[in-house]
């Protein structure tokens, strides 16, 4: 790990001139460039752009950095309809528009096909769109805890290559009233009974906000993550949620080991916490710790084109291997398989 006090690179030169050119995507939306024999992965930056970049972490002929300053902008960049966008560490391509961000994902599929599968000769279809380009998740997860600074925050992490809580009171991935939540969670945890939760005022990082939301109902469910067991404040919370929120049907405290997923425990403290989606014909009941597609019409889009590029299926078996709910399974038994 490099210090703060490591310099921009490469130098921007007399005038301006110089800097590092950012020529494509790595995975995860960084951007990559060269100089002087090093591949530079750097957070913060699209291809087309030149920017003075700070390093971060240096391996033998790769630097992981961040961008200190656009010297040039990229043609393709716009301006984020998120305003956490860059210092938020969730959405790395919303500074490019949605056609041009799938067109990159689909070259990135190509150059995985290529260089990791050895397949030169496979040209991929063009990447089938979302339904939405916004709100379309239903499930986030925001942390209550502090800011690099020390201040009180409820909100998401930034990039791996500035680690640290951002401050957010809506987030644009989500619907409005998974937003309008967030914020009388915000208002709960950072300025009301919560606030003075010594869970809450001791700890870095004292609970994670998961927030879902069932397409199919509308209905919402709220629990927050911990390691060490309810809050004091966590009864109050779920009745300030039932006053406000008629919309939510269930607010729950999720036990669990911290940094691991299993051996969840679920406390209900608020009606029943399970949510009723459903996807590609078929029901499902979400518990607050169950896996599921985040963006349910995204799955659905998906859920049709692999039911189509099966073709005829009556009498012959399907292998849903590896794929979270069995949507996939569910969707082909239908057509018979």
């Amino acid at each position: 790990m490099l210090g703060s006090t490591a310099p921009a690179f490469p130098d921007a030169g007399p005038g301006g001139g110089g800097g590092l050119s950012i020529e494509g995507f790595a995975h995860g939306g960084r951007g990559i460039g060269s100089s002087d024999g090093l591949v530079w992965i750097v957070d913060g930056a699209i291809p087309g752009d030149r920017v003075l970049a700070e390093p971060v972490r240096r391996r033998r002929n790769l630097v992981e950095g961040r961008t200190v300053r656009i010297l040039d902008p990229s043609p393709d960049r716009r301006e984020p309809p998120c305003p956490y966008q860059d210092r938020c560490g969730g959405c790395p391509w919303m500074a490019l528009p949605e056609p041009i961000q799938r067109s990159w994902k689909r070259r990135l599929l190509e150059n995985a096909l290529e260089r990791v599968g050895g397949v030169r000769d496979l040209q991929p279809d063009e990447v089938i769109p979302s339904p939405r380009q916004l709100a379309y998740r239903n499930k986030v997860e925001f942390t209550i805890g502090r800011t690099p600074d020390g201040r009180l925050a409820l909100g998401l992490h930034g990039p791996a290559s500035s680690p640290g809580l951002v401050d957010i009171d809506n987030c644009l991935l989500q619907h409005e009233a998974a937003n309008r939540l967030l914020r009388t969670a915000r208002e709960f945890f950072l300025r009301g009974p919560g606030s003075r939760d010594p869970a809450v005022r001791g700890a870095k990082e004292a609970a994670r906000l998961v927030i879902r939301r069932s397409e199919a109902t509308g209905e919402l469910l709220v629990a927050l993550r911990t390691a060490a067991g309810p809050f004091r404040s966590l009864m109050a919370f779920a009745t300030t949620v039932g006053r406000l929120h008629p919309e939510v049907r269930a607010v729950a405290c999720i036990v669990a080991p911290p940094g691991r997923r299993g051996g969840a425990r679920v406390v209900p403290l608020a009606g029943e916490p399970v949510l009723e989606e459903s996807l590609g014909g078929s029901s499902f009941r979400i518990p607050a710790v169950s896996f599921f597609q985040v963006n349910t019409a995204a799955a659905e889009r998906l859920v049709a084109a692999v039911a189509e590029w099966a073709g005829p299926l009556g009498g012959r078996e399907a292998l849903d291997l590896y794929g979270g709910v069995g949507a996939f399974g569910l969707a082909l038994a239908r057509r018979g398989a």
